[in-house]
């Protein structure tokens, strides 16, 4: 099994608002719940900012390795976003 990671520039893609007990930047990575009920999956936190993507739009690997011989190559991104506590 080969794992590659790597990370680039790139322009935020926006801002995602968070209530304070949903707050990743005092929780750590993981799953998050937006104030607007959009499920997020956090793979990094720098400051106020974050790397996220949809969980809706995560590769199915992320979601069940039961099957993961079948994928053949994965790959995802999880894009920068600022954080905003409301």
């Amino acid at each position: 099994m080969l794992y590659m990671s790597y990370t680039q520039k790139s322009k935020l893609k926006g801002t995602i608002k968070f209530s304070k007990d949903r707050d990743p930047m005092y929780f750590g990575l993981g799953i998050y719940t937006d104030i607007h009920g959009q499920k997020w999956d956090i793979k990094a936190i720098m400051g106020g900012y974050v790397c996220a993507v949809k969980k809706e739009n995560l590769h199915p690997y992320y979601n069940d390795t039961s099957d993961f011989r079948t994928y053949g190559m994965v790959r995802q991104t999880w894009e920068p976003y600022q954080v905003e506590i409301v």
